[in-house]
């Protein structure tokens, strides 16, 4: 059974750089550590995987708009600080293979980042709504087959 602490081991302590510049005494609550589930005392970090977002932004003359569009994308991922953008290339415009919302044209970006799983809901969200963007793909990408394509290249070489 856990105990609840005791809390008559409140304990004002005196910090000397806080009671020089007027500050108040500081408390501190010393506890003892309480026993129970190992998974209770674990600190949890966010869980980040790397992800490749593509997206195709709505073809535009204006390059700040472009710009704009894309550093909301990178808004939306780092959002909460439950993302880091990692690389951004930018494919610039090509011609779509087929008509999305009367557009022949895009602007292909393609964004890795290193992202919580927490924030997939809110970006999906937000790719969504925005008019701006006429499609995305948000995958997880294979680094095990690039092991595997650079263990091969040596051998036909060789």
């Amino acid at each position: 059974m856990i105990k609840p602490p005791d809390y008559a081991s409140i304990q004002a302590v005196n910090y000397p750089s806080a009671t020089q510049a007027g500050g108040f005494p500081l408390l501190a609550l010393h506890m003892q550590v309480m026993r129970g589930n190992p998974g209770e005392r674990r600190i949890k970090y966010p869980m980040r995987k790397s992800y490749e977002l593509t997206f195709i932004v709505r073809n535009d003359p204006n390059d700040d708009v472009i710009n704009g569009v894309i550093n909301q994308v990178q808004a939306w991922v780092e959002a909460d600080s439950l993302g880091q953008v990692t690389k951004i290339n930018r494919w610039g415009r090509r011609r779509l293979a087929y008509e999305i919302n009367r557009q022949r044209d895009g602007y292909y970006v393609v964004m890795n980042a290193d992202m919580d799983p927490k924030n997939h809901a809110e970006l999906d969200r937000n790719m969504k709504l925005s008019t701006d963007i006429l499609r995305y793909l948000l995958i997880v990408p294979d680094h095990k087959g690039k092991e595997k394509d650079k263990e091969e290249a040596p051998k036909e070489q060789a």
